[in-house]
């Protein structure tokens, strides 16, 4: 079985460019650990 890495990376790549619902639930995956993050970092910093 011959399975090249830099080929899957590129199709999943074009998939990703292709697609519309899987960059939302990219961008919106990353929103939410963004969001978690600076929650957390407030409730240390604890500003209000």
């Amino acid at each position: 079985m011959n399975i090249n890495l830099g080929e899957w990376v590129v199709k999943a790549l074009e998939l990703f460019e292709r697609s519309k619902t899987l960059r939302r639930m990219y961008y919106s995956t990353v929103l939410v650990g963004i969001l978690y993050g600076v929650a957390s970092v407030l409730s240390v910093v604890r500003w209000w």
